[in-house]
């Protein structure tokens, strides 16, 4: 495995994708003392899956990407099942997905975390069409949970320039 596939393995293995947000005021998540939720003070927490078992002492979370997915980046994509990562490249973006070409199981068309070099989230897979995984962007993610709660989400780049407007 080349050092960067290596290091980003080892920052995704047994690590949770965390998001701030407010969980609504009639949640029934985590009522339950058996049931942990996805909702724990305000974060929402999307588990990478391991069939292993975690260990929370070296539970840790995975950055957002702040910046657009872009044609020809370079991407790769933690297969939970096999423990497995592989690179790729975005083969094109459509609004709020992207098509990646990171060899994977079909299995990992749904869920799997997509990072970049910096092992920040781009985008979770939900999908396997035209012999490519498409996933949702984190923009677009991000966006679903401001507009469900009724607020508009400005990605960064978006927000300098209207300041410098």
């Amino acid at each position: 495995m080349a050092p960067l596939q290596a290091r980003l393995h080892d920052q995704i293995k047994d690590s949770m994708v965390l998001i701030n947000i407010k969980p609504p005021k009639k949640a029934s998540v985590g009522k339950n003392k058996n049931d942990k939720g996805i909702f724990v003070m305000g974060i929402a927490g999307i588990r990478c899956p391991n069939p292993g078992g975690y260990n929370t002492q070296l539970m840790r979370a995975v950055p957002l990407c702040r910046s657009v997915i872009a044609k020809r980046q370079r991407v790769h994509l933690f297969s939970p099942e096999q423990m497995l990562l592989t690179s790729g490249t975005v083969m094109g973006v459509s609004g709020p997905t992207f098509q990646h070409n990171c060899s994977t199981l079909e299995s990992s068309s749904l869920g799997a975390p997509v990072v970049n070099d910096n092992g920040h989230l781009v985008g979770i897979c939900n999908d396997f069409r035209n012999d490519y995984l498409e996933a949702i962007s984190t923009h677009a993610i991000a966006s679903e949970i401001e507009m469900a709660q009724g607020r508009e989400y400005i990605g960064i780049g978006q927000m300098l320039d209207h300041l410098q407007s």
